[in-house]
């Protein structure tokens, strides 16, 4: 919603659509489903103050959500949501970015009574279990968002770790058959082919790429998995045109496969 919000007011400059967006970023940031210790988002709050939240950090949520504020930045120029972007960023980087492999881990747990701590008890206790498995469509919004941080804030270093995330999807999630599998555990091979959704989150994220980083590697094989998503998941309508999209391939039985 706040994604729509702030696309239709770079499209028409609308002030009210940009005060829902900013109330909505700026209630979340100053209140508790954000962690003012370590910084990222939380993945809900209880109360429609944005108190007494649900502790999980999802990768989807803080991916999606630092766009959203990276949005925002651009139209308020207001250092609070420069911050705001800043500190997700912290978090991703010390809790769900693998340095080596260079992907991004999925959540980490919630823990009530850890997160009310401050910086300095936590430091002391055994932090929340972090889910390491790699899911190809969160992993690709986390890229697009990386890839947009790297020139709103100036950060390269963040675009080279969207490319090294990048990479790792396409050389180690894709399919025998073409197109990105769902997910892949730490010491397990990737699973679950033929979803629609990572295919368009993995086109965009190398989109990205290829506007970031001026390499027209990324736009070819951008091309090739948006053409393999057409070819395989293409709802047609009566004169073959595209009507929608499947939201699983052409090889799975009838039954089952929505279009909606």
């Amino acid at each position: 919603a706040l994604d729509l919000l702030l696309y239709a007011h770079r499209r028409n400059r609308d002030p009210d659509v940009l005060h829902i967006a900013r109330k909505t970023l700026d209630s979340m940031g100053r209140g508790e489903v954000f962690d003012h210790e370590w910084g990222g988002f939380f993945r809900y709050a209880t109360q429609r103050d944005w108190s007494e939240p649900h502790y999980e950090k999802m990768l989807e949520d803080n991916a999606n959500l630092l766009r959203n504020v990276l949005a925002l930045y651009r139209v308020t120029a207001n250092e609070e949501h420069a911050e705001m972007a800043r500190r997700t960023i912290a978090y991703m980087e010390r809790k769900l970015r693998d340095p080596a492999r260079g992907y991004f881990y999925g959540s980490q747990d919630a823990d009530e009574q850890f997160y009310k701590l401050s910086n300095e008890d936590r430091e002391k206790q055994e932090e929340p279990y972090i889910d390491r498995t790699c899911y190809t469509s969160w992993n690709s919004m986390a890229i697009s968002a990386y890839m947009e941080a790297s020139w709103v804030l100036d950060r390269l270093d963040l675009r080279d770790a969207a490319v090294k995330a990048l990479e790792f999807l396409w050389q180690q999630m894709r399919a025998p058959e073409g197109g990105l599998n769902r997910f892949q555990a730490p010491d397990g091979p990737p699973q679950v082919p033929g979803l629609l959704g990572d295919q368009a989150y993995g086109t965009r994220a190398l989109l990205d790429a290829a506007e970031v980083t001026g390499d027209s590697l990324w736009l070819d094989r951008a091309i090739e998995l948006a053409e393999f998503t057409v070819e395989r998941f293409a709802h047609r309508d009566g004169d073959g045109g595209i009507a929608g999209f499947y939201d699983v391939w052409d090889e799975v039985a009838e039954v089952g496969r929505l279009r909606d």
